[in-house]
């Protein structure tokens, strides 16, 4: 039995979604690790009054995802999933009269 296409283009999308994810969380934890927990206080490096870990460590990496996000969701294809199904009070001719 073949895969439908609209199961192997999720399939594909949540893979690339989920690389990302585990790529910059990676990043993250691991730049914050290192550079966060073990300098002296007294030798932070501020930029605009954030500590220079902070930027490159969760600014840095969280802006490039909302980047990569943007980019992977305007190349999306939209793919057809067919007519959708006529509800039973379509049918009777009732419609939106019924509602009321």
């Amino acid at each position: 039995m073949q895969e439908d296409p609209v199961v192997r283009s999720a399939r594909r999308e949540m893979l690339a979604a989920s690389i990302v994810w585990l790529l910059a969380m990676s990043y993250t934890v691991g730049y914050c690790y290192l550079y966060g927990y073990r300098p002296d206080p007294a030798t932070i490096r501020l930029i605009y009054g954030v500590p220079e870990w902070v930027l490159w460590g969760i600014v840095a990496p969280w802006t490039a995802c909302t980047l990569i996000s943007g980019i992977f969701a305007w190349c999306m294809s939209d793919a057809d999933l067919g007519r959708e199904p006529i509800e039973p009070s379509q049918q009777s001719g009732q419609g939106e009269a019924a509602d009321e």
